[in-house]
């Protein structure tokens, strides 16, 4: 274990120390912001994820935070519990490029809780949005559309066939969502289902790269 204290911008020393090092993976800690401070404010794990090469997994640590906070000596047992919980209900967003793959590659090579759960995700921004959509009445561009929709979903569905067989597990789930932004759609599913841990992917593919993403 090296400790090293450098100074400048944040995400510039971080990103000069990784490709230094070579780094595989990194790790940093989170401020909790809200979705729209994190947009208005910026991101060091953001940033990083742009800018460096390699993973890069930013922690949360809320209940550490308010342990650490109320009165009375807290043990060491109690920060243990958690501090280092092992994801139990992960997402995978990915857009089915050759990235995304690595990143469910990287998760078939870790050990996971023995009761984890996890749910393979990809978003499909429709091509046609408002009240007098084609998707509202049907029609020869509807039915390309749910095509393209079913054959995301085949490829997800064999994906998680391919993790279940490698993991001997049998808690995967794959999900295609339909909404006119994919950020947003990934991060109220992670709130929503309570997911400790959210793996994704990077640049789309398929026949509108614009109109899919990971």
């Amino acid at each position: 274990t090296i400790c090293r204290i450098d100074y400048g911008r944040v995400t510039a020393k971080l990103c000069e120390i990784a490709q230094e090092w070579q780094a595989d993976y990194i790790i940093v800690g989170s401020h909790d912001l809200n979705y729209r401070s994190r947009c208005a404010l910026g991101s060091v794990a953001s940033s990083l994820v742009k800018h460096v090469s390699c993973s890069v997994e930013a922690v949360r640590f809320k209940q550490l935070k308010m342990l650490l906070q109320k009165d009375g000596k807290v043990s060491h047992d109690e920060i243990e519990s958690i501090a280092r919980p092992a994801p139990r209900r992960i997402i995978i967003a990915t857009d089915l490029s050759d990235e995304a793959q690595l990143a469910t590659d990287w998760l078939a090579s870790i050990n996971l809780h023995p009761d984890a759960e996890i749910m393979v995700v990809s978003v499909v921004v429709p091509l046609h949005l408002g009240e007098n959509s084609h998707l509202m009445g049907g029609g020869a561009a509807y039915a390309r559309e749910k095509a393209h929709q079913n054959q995301i979903g085949s490829q997800l569905r064999q994906q998680v066939a391919n993790l279940s067989a490698m993991k001997g597990k049998e808690h995967f789930s794959a999900f295609v969502l339909v909404e006119a932004s994919p950020a947003d759609a990934i991060v109220n599913l992670a709130e929503e289902w309570g997911a400790d841990l959210l793996i994704a992917g990077a640049r789309g593919a398929g026949q509108c790269q614009d109109a899919r993403a990971g």
